[in-house]
């Protein structure tokens, strides 16, 4: 029995802030906590509500702010504050002169609230690009003045305006910006801020390169630039390293804890999903009413919350990416984070099996509907009542177990740490040997033979389940029809209901292994001393080139979103070029070279970067006319560059929503800075001291918000150039900064309005050439994602099959497989699937925001298709994962017999045939296209090999093979090939109603055929 102590237990449920209710314990799980202990802080919260007393507390709470929260906010404001209050001396100022503001717009763009590993990474990437921007900056300085001094007649001046440089200075310009456009699209993720400032350190430079008269006199602004730039990464390196320093170790950690609440949810979902299914099946067979969302509101909770789950799967992989690459002190290594990830992975798998159980049970109610006349109602009313009774049993003690042996590795891993009363976990751990004679101190969660008392009692739950008398008289079984090979029978043979109990034993089963597996590596890592004492981390040998270079691994959602490629979807494995053979000679092999180079102008990542120089140099053109030279100079128009920097989006949709967002933020932080300034009379000190308090204000949005990240930096931004500029002028005074720059001076009341204007004036070229020439729509991005996703599916589909056949035959012809090569190629393609999912909602959620020019966007047709393949793809994993979870459970040699006898049978069915595969290729090859689908697509019927061996009656299908772990697992695939044919079925009704289908009937007119019986007869 497991005894779950009250301390541990409260301040577990605290710490993974786990919102949910917990349900009745099992007798598998007895707990020293109360009913009434369990139910005090709900009370308390009522409470609160019913004195309806507005408390710090409880504003605190209603939005968000935590104690993680506050410290971002407090952290975020420091660089930019930092860096203006710096400026008021001299010895900084004098070096950066009238570019100090644009130290303020680096350290606010150099990202200080990244965890410690990717901000190192995207820092190197800053200063990488900066000094390359630098040096392409000289040469378009050197080339400008040798241009003005060739173009210049003899005895003319050099400081008047010059067509030619100009005309080499907007070259430059326009090759500069595209090419940091072209590599910015290409990865968003870790090149998003380091090309803002290689735009802006170009923008900056070459707009004033054709005023430069002498080479010197360019290089010596190149150099206060490039200073100023270094000023700014400097003050957010400090920042970032030693003031409340982030790592992507801890953020793992969070989101471990995260994923262990989000699993506790979606086990009491599941279970208020069968109590709801109950209920309806109780009232309606008494004829009571009940109301039909009963169930069907459960069950959208629990599909809410696997959503969530999958979600933060997706950010913990990218968290465990950077966190192998990082130097910290710790207990565990990068190796650690990855098999405690793994670890994770596993129960993610079958929890999602478990979140498919409302598709499955309507999926039967509806083919009871549809043969109303064969089905003994009584009887399957009756056996589906106990049916859901042992379920929810089962589930019951299955989630007392998971939820108890999660808490124990969180414990003892410290991904989550005791605040109170930590006197019994820190004498847990001076302790060196087992006592597994202690039953009630070791079955607590955290204690030291809670792995031995966890494994006995799966154990226990197994054998119940081996145990239950099951035949056809205590559990439902299928509808029959003799005339129909298609249909299941009667008798003691298995029905569809009975491969569902089946299936549903073996999730649980599988659920309570990952657990385990959780439990003995934390266990593990105790037994060796690695939790005793923590230490330096360093990057292990395979992470080190990642950590210099863009490995492929780091491509996360982000870079989807913003027209990043799978490698697998673009370079499929086995992929030839349908225009070339392969190079046979060194001069073919030079050409393939060459090809690369047209290749990458065609590009989407190419086109972006020209859409960027387009809008771009729609203002920079005014810097290089003769007419409005001046008149850029002296309104600043250099802003409007930056701001089209920073808000060039890939998509329409994006483009929209920000354009939107940095307006209204920017009207937001005009207003802070007017307050900001005005609220101390423009005193240096009491400015700097308000000027952090804004920025903190404004950090909230950026850490509470990520959606609105894009305008939360222009807002910030703005801010700080406003306050910044005033103070730099306070501190050069007015003739300096109006000499040195041609500007003229503005107080703060109308330099904070031109610059709201010229954020308008950015978002809205940068939007127009966003849909100029043509659209790049989010629209187009979910089509062409979803041909990728679904091309994916199709090579998931064949290493999963390959992997069924390889356990299947392999144990009867000793086939020589390599099922690590299979097990990893299924977890990058299971990755891969798994982030463009993601990517396609967010490019449908982004839909929302583009003006609709024509037709509607079928949004719930897309949506219902991302559905599928998500199911789909949960389907297969768990199907690849069967014989992987029966070789951990069952000795081999119990699986021989039955796998020998359904080898033999098996190869005088289509087993080995990859319908699926070529009509998920089919699929994709039609929407990625836009081209009909052929007609008369459909997928292989439900429970195939079970249909084929129930005509064979060679007694493989009888219910007293309901003791052999392999028939389980038969059952368990039969089950999810059955749920996949059905998706399947709505994917593909869901693609024809986009693409359509080949098909003219519609132009025959068909006349009705006359029979033999029906022709006239001939008079004699």
């Amino acid at each position: 029995m497991f005894i779950t102590s009250p301390l541990p237990l409260r301040i577990m449920t605290h710490e993974m802030n786990d919102m949910g209710q917990r349900g009745p314990t099992s007798s598998l799980v007895s707990h020293s906590i109360t009913q009434n202990e369990f139910n005090e802080p709900h009370s308390n919260h009522g409470i609160e509500r019913r004195s309806q007393r507005w408390t710090i507390k409880r504003i605190r709470d209603s939005i968000g702010l935590d104690q993680m929260t506050m410290f971002k906010m407090l952290k975020g404001g420091l660089p930019p504050t930092i860096v203006i209050a710096m400026y008021q001396s001299s010895k900084i100022s004098d070096i950066t002169t009238t570019t100090g503001y644009i130290s303020a717009i680096i350290a606010v763009a150099s990202q200080s609230l990244f965890p410690r590993a990717k901000f190192m990474k995207v820092m190197f990437y800053n200063l990488l690009s900066t000094c390359t921007c630098a040096a392409l900056c000289c040469f378009g300085v050197l080339s400008a003045v040798k241009a003005r001094e060739h173009t210049t007649p003899p005895g003319g001046s050099l400081d008047e305006y010059n067509s030619s440089a100009c005309a080499v200075s907007a070259v430059w310009l326009i090759f500069a910006i595209w090419i940091s456009n072209t590599f910015r699209a290409y990865k968003q993720q870790e090149l998003q801020d380091p090309m803002v400032a290689f735009a802006i350190f170009a923008s900056v430079t070459l707009t004033h390169a054709p005023q430069f008269s002498t080479v010197s006199s360019g290089l010596a602004f190149i150099k206060q630039l490039l200073l100023t730039f270094i000023f700014g990464f400097a003050v957010a390196t400090g920042v970032s390293l030693l003031i409340l320093p982030i790592t992507n170790r801890r953020n793992f950690f969070i989101g471990s804890q995260k994923y262990a609440a989000i699993i506790k949810d979606i086990l009491e979902a599941q279970k208020a999903y069968i109590r709801a299914c109950y209920a309806q099946h109780q009232h309606k067979v008494a004829g009571e009413g009940i109301a039909v969302g009963s169930s069907e509101s459960t069950a959208s909770v629990l599909k809410i919350s696997m959503i969530s789950l999958i979600g933060i799967h997706d950010r913990l992989h990218g968290d465990l990416i950077y966190a192998q690459n990082e130097i910290a002190w710790g207990k565990l290594t990068a190796s650690d984070l990855e098999r405690v990830f793994s670890r994770l992975r596993s129960l993610l798998l079958p929890l999602a099996g478990i979140s498919m159980l409302p598709d499955i049970f309507k999926s039967l109610d509806d083919e009871w509907k549809a043969h109303p006349k064969e089905v003994d109602g009584s009887k399957v009313g009756n056996n589906w009542s106990r049916f859901l009774q042992q379920l929810m049993e089962e589930l019951n003690a299955a989630s007392d177990l998971v939820t108890a042996g999660t808490q124990h590795a969180l414990l003892i891993l410290d991904i989550t740490r005791l605040k109170e009363s930590n006197q019994w976990f820190m004498s847990f751990h001076s302790r060196q040997e087992m006592d597994v004679e202690r039953d009630e101190d070791d079955c607590v969660p955290g204690s030291v033979g809670f792995a031995f008392h966890l494994e006995k009692e799966i154990k226990e739950f197994t054998s119940r389940q081996q145990d239950r008398h099951i035949t056809s008289g205590n559990f439902p079984v299928g509808v029959s029809d003799n005339s129909d090979e298609t249909r299941f029978q009667t008798g003691s043979d298995s029905s569809e209901d009975f491969f569902v109990f089946l299936f549903t034993q073996h999730l649980l089963r599988s659920l309570l292994q990952a657990t385990l597996e959780l439990v003995r590596f934390a266990d593990s890592k105790f037994a060796d001393g690695s939790m005793k004492y923590g230490r330096a981390i360093f990057p292990q040998g395979p992470f080190i080139k990642a950590r210099l270079g863009l490995s492929s691994g780091c491509k996360g959602v982000s870079d989807q979103v913003n027209g990043g490629d799978s490698d697998l979807s673009s370079e499929p494995r086995g992929a030839v070029d349908p225009e070339h053979l392969p190079p046979a000679n060194p001069w073919e092999r030079f050409g393939n070279g060459l090809r690369y180079v047209s290749r990458i102008l065609a590009s989407k990542q190419s086109v972006f970067g020209f859409r960027a120089a387009a809008a771009s140099f729609s203002v920079a053109l005014l810097a290089f006319l003769p007419q409005t030279q001046d008149f850029f100079t002296r309104q600043r128009l250099i802003w409007a560059l930056i701001v089209i920097a920073f808000g060039m989006s890939p998509t329409s949709g994006a483009g929209l929503f920000s354009f939107a967002g940095r307006i209204l933020a920017t009207v937001v932080s005009l207003a802070l800075s007017l307050i900001v300034w005005y609220i101390v009379d423009g005193h240096v000190a009491g400015v700097i001291v308000f000027l952090y308090i804004a920025n903190v204000f404004e950090y909230y949005f950026y850490v509470k918000y990520p959606p609105f990240i894009g305008p939360c930096v222009i807002a910030i931004v703005t801010l700080n150039v406003i306050v910044a500029y005033e103070l730099q002028v306070d501190q050069l005074g007015v003739t300096v900064e109006t000499g040195s720059s041609g500007q003229p001076y503005y107080p703060v009341y109308l330099f904070g309005p031109y610059k709201l204007l010229a954020v308008i004036v950015g978002c809205t070229i940068a939007f127009i050439w966003t849909v100029f020439p043509y659209p790049i729509t989010s629209r187009s991005q979910v089509r062409k994602l979803l041909g990728q996703g679904l091309f994916i599916l199709a090579n998931f589909y064949s290493c999963m099959h390959t992997t069924i056949e390889v356990w299947i035959d392999g144990s009867q012809i000793g086939i020589q497989s390599s099922p690590h090569f299979l097990a990893e190629t299924r977890k990058k393609l299971f990755s891969d699937e798994m982030t463009l999912i993601t990517a396609m909602r967010s490019f449908s959620q982004l839909t929302l925001y583009e003006p609709p020019v024509g037709g509607k966007f079928p949004k719930s047709t897309y949506d219902n298709i991302i559905s599928e393949i998500q199911s789909v793809v949960i389907s297969m994993a768990l199907m690849a994962k069967i014989p992987e979870s029966l070789g951990n459970t069952f000795p081999e040699q119990q699986e021989q017999e039955w796998l020998r006898r359904l080898a033999a049978v098996i190869e005088s069915t289509d087993f080995n045939s990859h319908i699926i595969t070529s009509l998920l290729c089919h699929l994709s090859a039609a929407v990625s296209t836009g081209t009909a689908l052929p007609p008369q697509l459909s997928p292989p019927e439900p429970f195939p090999l079970a249909r084929k061996l129930r005509t064979l009656n060679d007694g493989l299908l009888d219910r007293k093979n309901a003791q052999d772990p392999v028939f389980a697992a038969f059952a368990s695939l039969e089950v999810l090939s059955s749920m996949v044919s059905k998706d399947l079925a709505k994917l593909i009704s869901n693609v024809k109603s986009l693409v359509g289908e080949v098909k003219f009937d519609g132009y025959v007119k068909r006349s009705p055929r006359i029979t033999k019986s029906q022709k006239p007869m001939k008079k004699s």
